[in-house]
């Protein structure tokens, strides 16, 4: 595959392909197809749950649609959330992926991670 010859392309561009490069490293490779979802603002990722995302419309509202597929298990949530490129979790349960500015969310039920939410755009 060729390189990519950032002089070509414009900067958000750019940006957008190198988010959506760290955000492949940290998902499970049955999630990838997620990302070609088009407007696609956040993955919604839940223990017993089908991954779900948020769609931007024309009108400027989000739109929850659930991606056919098995259920989310404990274990695809645990690769995330112990993943060598995601810093430190806050008190407030958020943490980026290290060198870079994309933000994931998580909620905590009983000390253990049950949901994530990444922010794609």
């Amino acid at each position: 595959m060729a390189a990519l010859r950032s002089d070509l392309i414009e900067p958000w561009v750019m940006e957008n392909i190198i988010r959506r490069s760290l955000i492949l490293e940290l998902l499970p490779t049955r999630f990838w197809p997620v990302l070609d979802i088009p407007n696609l603002v956040n993955i919604i990722i839940d223990l017993d749950r089908r991954v779900a995302v948020h769609v931007l419309l024309p009108s400027g509202r989000l739109r929850l649609q659930i991606v056919d597929g098995p259920l989310v298990t404990d274990t695809e949530i645990r690769g995330i959330t112990e993943h060598s490129r995601l810093g430190a979790w806050s008190t407030d349960n958020n943490s980026i992926i290290n060198g870079s500015n994309v933000r994931i969310s998580r909620i905590v039920s009983y000390g253990e991670t049950s949901g994530l939410t990444i922010h794609v755009d």
